[in-house]
């Protein structure tokens, strides 16, 4: 029994510990995983609109520059333009500048190559007015990506042709290479249709991956662009997904004055790292207070088990007849009331019930039975048993007299008893 209850208690406490343990780590990393994912949330968010800001003003600012240099090009005369324009392609960072003329066919300074630009895009807006550059190109010449600045130029409020430059596209993943969160954090920049222009894996650029195109060949960016696609190219909001066995956090936020959008990505992991010790460390206190608790569960269990296995003892004691032993707990607890009680009741077997039993069976009939309360149940039965013999005692004293004196027709009242003892006075 002692095993056995001790056990129980032991098995209840580890139960009720393991559960609050559990119940109190989930709920505290739960709530703190939420919280760095707000926070990471939020600082990603700030550096994407940070970045799209710093980006718009970069690209604006190459703009106003070609705006200025576009100031002498009004006559329009490529002789003379080439020769002023010669030190400025260097002097500004690009690979060539070129001039479109209304025609449609543009010259390039450096290699006084000619080219018909009058289709794309970035002219045409150029001729409408719009200083703007193109998106991320892949150079025949150079194999390498390339951004076409474009500008007007003006003779008065007359637009009489425009000014392109051609910069190296590098520039894009130079600027985005230092917009990462973090040591593994990182940025780039995608097209209108999802075409990546900046990235800090440059063979991303060169191919000109599409990663809505990876959504039905079942590519390596496919979760990217089904996010992508699910947020939206050209709006601000999160693209997170899994890459490479790694979920990434990603901000967008479209960068004004171009059809491109910025990605500030990083590994959730990076962020999560102090919850993964807050985890560990929880766990290690959660099994340190389940192991203290176990043990201290099975001390108190065999505490309460001890007395409880010396009653058990002498109930069986008693359910034999044996009355002489006592409890010897003297605690203030429940316990301790339990086994005061129980040693009155023995007191009152052996004082009270069994010294009238052997009273009675020794003929004495001078008892002195104590009834505890109204419903006592023994002491009453027992007074009974005395009343019954000493009416019968009384009855057979009366025959037995009254045979002494002669009168024999005297007869003792039967209806006093019952069963046998009915039986003998009417005999």
């Amino acid at each position: 029994m002692n095993r056995k209850l001790s056990s129980k208690i032991a098995l209840f406490v580890t139960i009720l510990l393991v559960v609050a343990s559990l119940s109190i780590g989930i709920l505290s990393i739960n709530r703190a995983s939420n919280a760095m994912n707000n926070l990471a949330n939020q600082e990603l968010e700030e550096v994407a609109k940070t970045g799209a800001m710093y980006l718009e003003a970069e690209i604006q600012g190459y703009l106003e520059v070609l705006s200025e240099v576009s100031t002498k090009a009004s006559s329009m005369d490529w002789t003379e333009l080439r020769q002023e324009l010669a030190d400025e392609v260097e002097r500004l960072g690009y690979m060539d500048i070129g001039i479109v003329y209304p025609n449609g066919t543009a010259r390039y300074v450096s290699t006084n190559d000619t080219a018909e630009l009058g289709d794309r895009s970035y002219v045409q807006k150029a001729f409408d007015g719009q200083a703007n550059v193109s998106n991320v190109i892949i150079s025949r010449v150079t194999n390498g990506p390339v951004v076409m600045e474009a500008v007007p130029i003006k003779d008065g409020n007359e637009i009489v042709g425009v000014m392109i430059a051609r910069r190296n596209g590098e520039f894009l993943s130079n600027i985005t290479d230092s917009l990462g969160i973090g040591e593994r954090g990182y940025a780039f920049i995608v097209g209108s249709d999802s075409t990546l222009y900046a990235h800090d894996n440059r063979d991303l650029v060169l191919n000109q991956e599409n990663p809505f195109n990876h959504i039905e060949t079942d590519g390596t960016l496919k979760e990217f662009g089904a996010a992508l696609k699910e947020l939206g190219t050209g709006r601000k909001g999160f693209a997170n997904y899994e890459y490479q066995g790694s979920t990434r956090l990603t901000a967008m936020n479209p960068i004004q004055g171009t059809d491109w959008t910025l990605g500030i990505g990083n590994y959730q992991e990076d962020y999560l790292g102090p919850i993964n010790n807050l985890r560990n460390m929880i766990l290690i206190i959660s099994a340190i207070v389940i192991i203290t608790g176990i043990l201290a569960a099975f001390f108190v269990g065999k505490l309460i088990a001890k007395p409880v296995l010396k009653m058990k003892s002498l109930v069986e004691e008693m359910s034999k007849g044996h009355l002489g032993e006592r409890m010897e707990i003297t605690t203030k607890d429940e316990v301790g009331e339990m086994a005061k009680e129980i040693n009155k009741f023995m007191d009152n077997l052996q004082g009270n019930i069994i010294a009238n039993l052997n009273k009675l069976s020794d003929g004495n009939l001078d008892t002195d039975i104590n009834i505890i309360d109204e419903e006592d149940e023994i002491g009453p039965a027992l007074k009974k048993t005395r009343d019954s013999i000493q009416a019968l005692s009384d009855e057979t004293k009366l025959i037995i007299n009254a045979a002494v004196d002669g009168s024999l027709d005297t007869r003792a009242d039967e209806s006093k008893f019952d069963g046998e003892y009915k039986s003998i006075i009417g005999g």
